[in-house]
């Protein structure tokens, strides 16, 4: 036990951390937006993540197909799925958001959930189709917690691939998936599409963005500046 309690913060050192009440930090726990690991113990890697995203706590986060909108249009795509008033607010609004911003408002993309299992299910799930395998940015490696898998899954097949794997959630596990909506593209063509953007800079930046390595987050945020610079002046 005491190896796994190596990084943990009391609910009132965490409140310190995120400068809110403790009776708010409770509340995170039981949405499981920060991680117990004990009765009154918090996982402290979970906590810095969720100030991570959350520094530009004045900026909303977008509804998840608005996030992926915003994705698609910095990584050159189109995001028909929007009608044209609100792809035409979208786009006034990449043009002066800041990057704190920008993570922030893009946090409720997917759903992350953190599982353990077997070593040999490391091969098998970053080569499963139904996985698009999360890519670091260019020199950058192990950027979230070191899992050994990191991924987006579409939420119809998440069940179905943990059960077949072994998985087991664990608040520190060496796995984990990034549940996407199938609205927009049917659960093969989600995962596909997530895929193409993961070939480029903005969504490996966003993640990286959110690092506790501090080389990583300053290259993750200079990328997404020079994308919005770049957007802004096509604009």
């Amino acid at each position: 036990m005491a190896g796994e309690l190596d990084d943990v913060l009391t609910v009132g050192a965490a409140a310190e951390l995120l400068g809110v009440s403790a009776a708010q930090v409770q509340h995170l726990g039981r949405t499981a937006q920060v991680a117990y690991l004990a009765r009154g113990l918090l996982d402290g890697a979970s906590v810095r993540r969720y100030r991570s995203e959350r520094q530009g706590m004045s900026t909303r986060a977008w509804a998840g197909n608005t996030a992926w909108a915003a994705i698609a249009l910095l990584s050159g795509e189109s995001a028909d799925w929007l009608g044209q008033a609100q792809l035409s607010r979208l786009r006034s609004r990449l043009r002066s958001i800041s990057t704190t911003g920008l993570v922030a408002a893009t946090r409720n993309r997917a759903r992350a959930v953190r599982f353990t299992g077997h070593e040999s299910a490391s091969g098998r799930l970053a080569s499963d189709p139904r996985v698009a395998r999360l890519r670091g940015l260019d020199g950058l490696v192990g950027l979230l917690g070191g899992a050994h898998v990191e991924g987006y899954i579409a939420a119809g097949d998440k069940t179905a691939l943990v059960r077949e794997l072994g998985l087991r959630p664990a608040v520190r596990g060496n796995f984990v998936l990034h549940e996407i909506s199938e609205d927009q593209h049917g659960a093969e063509g989600a995962v596909a599409w997530v895929r193409e953007l993961m070939d480029g800079p903005v969504l490996p930046a966003l993640h990286a963005a959110v690092s506790e390595e501090p080389r990583a987050q300053g290259l993750a945020r200079a990328t997404l500046q020079e994308q919005l610079d770049g957007f802004g002046a096509d604009g």
